[in-house]
Order: structure tokens, then C-alpha cells, then sequence
């Protein structure tokens, strides 16, 4: 008789923080629907549904979970051997015990999300709590203390000086804009969102502006180079 583990062996794979429609959604269950002698449990938003493309949009426009279950029997129970949970925090796959078969799902769902990240691998890490904050906090906090102590800090105070004085600490709070724009980009970015209806229903920004976008820089190219040859005329 083969040994069994007391406790099971627990995989844990983090996918990030995705754009899913209901196409990812349609394809994600596919796969797992195709794992031997599996029950198949799906539930978003508190509800239980039997097909993605008929049930999800009479949720919503959007869902802020959304979990695919796949179940054997074990014992006198159900023991769960995949979970697929996407929630708006982050989403990842959970496995027990997994075997070769299980172990090719979690790569098909990975290689099925990845193209879906809204932040890269690298970046996700500076949005990952750490013992109740993040480093994307600490960073925030480090620009917004040396910005405000360059601008604001005056000969007054005694013998000291600002170490960037003025108007190189103006310089020095326009550079540091761009580090808070980009901090707050990712702050919005590192957020899984879930829509219920297809791809082709849910375009996204860029597909729905990118020729407003193109136009708008070509003319401002156009400006800059008509600008340049009357400056030097």
C-alpha cells in the first residue's frame, strides 16, 4: 500500500492582477471541466452558476470574484483539488496534491491569464502588502517628505539651509511628479477587474482611443517642429 501524506501538499500560484472577460472566464472553466472524474463548481458575487456565458451578465456589468472549483470524492466527503479564485485583490491558483495531470492545468491557466496582466511580473512586487504595507507606500511617503523639504524648507529655521535651493527645489518637485503620477497609475492598475460581457464587448482603452491618441501626437510633433524652424528663423 503506497504512504499518504497526513497533510496535503498545497500549491499556491499567484496569476496577478488581471483584465478578465467573460471569453477568459468561458476558457478557464473549459480547461478545468476537462480534469478526470471532477465535479465542477462555479461562483461569482455569492452566486452559483452553470454556464459562464448564460448566467454571468444577469449579475452585472462586473463582478468583484469569481472562483471555479474542481472536486473529487475522498473518504465519506468532496476534497477540493484545484481552486481558481479571481478576486479584485489578486487572483491565484490553489492546488492539493497535485499531480501531472493538475499540474498542466495550472500551466494552461497560467499561459491562458498572462496576457491579460494589467501590471508586469516585477512591478506587481511593489504593490504586494508587507507586514500591513507595501513598498509602493514607502516609496510614496520617501518622494512626498523630500519634495516638501526641498520647496518648503526656509533659511529661516536658524543657520540651516534647503539642500536645493531655490528655484532648483521647484525644478526638483517637477521631476518628482511624474514618480507620483506613475505611482498612482500603478496604484489603479493593481486591481483585478472582471467584466461579464465578451472581449468584443468590453474593448479596452487603448483599442478605443488609439487612433485619437496617434492623431494627437502626430500634430503635436507637427507644432513642436513648426515651433522650432520660426524660433530659428
Amino acid at each position: 500500500m503506497p504512504l499518504r501524506r497526513l497533510i496535503p501538499t498545497v500549491k499556491r500560484t499567484d496569476l496577478g492582477h488581471l483584465r478578465l472577460t467573460q471569453d477568459d472566464l468561458a476558457e478557464m472553466v473549459r480547461l478545468v471541466r476537462q480534469l478526470p472524474d471532477a465535479e465542477i463548481l462555479i461562483e461569482s458575487d455569492n452566486y452559483v452558476l452553470d454556464d459562464v456565458r448564460e448566467d454571468l451578465p444577469k449579475i452585472g456589468p462586473r463582478v468583484s470574484n469569481f472562483t471555479v472549483r474542481a472536486r473529487r470524492p475522498q473518504g465519506s466527503g468532496m476534497s477540493d483539488v484545484l481552486t481558481a479564485q479571481l478576486a479584485t485583490k489578486g487572483c491565484e491558483i490553489v492546488a492539493t496534491d497535485p499531480d501531472l495531470t493538475t499540474e498542466g492545468l495550472i500551466e494552461a491557466l497560467r499561459t491562458l491569464t498572462q496576457p491579460r496582466r494589467r501590471l508586469p511580473a516585477w512591478l506587481r512586487l511593489l504593490y504586494r502588502p508587507i507586514r500591513g504595507t507595501s513598498a509602493e507606500q514607502v516609496v510614496l511617503l520617501c518622494v512626498v517628505i523630500a519634495v516638501s523639504y526641498t520647496i518648503f524648507t526656509v533659511p529661516a529655521l536658524g543657520a540651516q539651509r534647503p539642500p536645493i535651493p531655490w528655484p532648483s527645489s521647484l525644478i526638483a518637485g517637477i521631476i518628482a511628479l511624474p514618480v507620483l503620477a506613475a505611482l498612482a497609475l500603478g496604484r489603479a492598475l493593481s486591481k483585478t477587474v472582471i467584466f461579464t460581457a465578451t472581449a468584443a464587448e468590453t474593448p479596452t482603452f487603448w483599442q478605443q482611443h488609439r487612433a485619437d491618441i496617434a492623431i494627437n501626437v502626430i500634430v503635436g510633433f507637427a507644432f513642436l517642429g513648426l515651433g522650432l524652424l520660426i524660433g530659428h528663423g
